[in-house]
């Protein structure tokens, strides 16, 4: 959304971001397998082993998780139907 571009064509879509709850984050954090092998392993092992810090790449990185998961699960659910 800071992005100039980014932000401007969500407005125009009338879309507005909201962050993800955080109790769907976490579980999706806790729930990602570090064995996938399109994450880094180490990563989402740390991740999953210490509480949000609340810094910005903390955030960032659960979230991107929560992302993952979701896209993993439509992508599942595509492929299923």
């Amino acid at each position: 959304m800071e992005h100039p571009r980014v932000g401007d064509w969500m407005r125009r879509a009338g879309l507005s971001p909201t962050p993800a709850p955080s109790r769907q984050v976490d579980a999706a954090v806790r729930q990602t397998s570090p064995d996938d092998r399109w994450l880094i392993a180490d990563a989402v092992r740390a991740l999953q082993r210490t509480p949000p810090t609340g810094a910005v790449e903390d955030a960032t990185a659960r979230e991107l998780l929560f992302y993952w998961a979701a896209w993993q699960s439509a992508m599942g659910a595509a492929v299923a139907n």
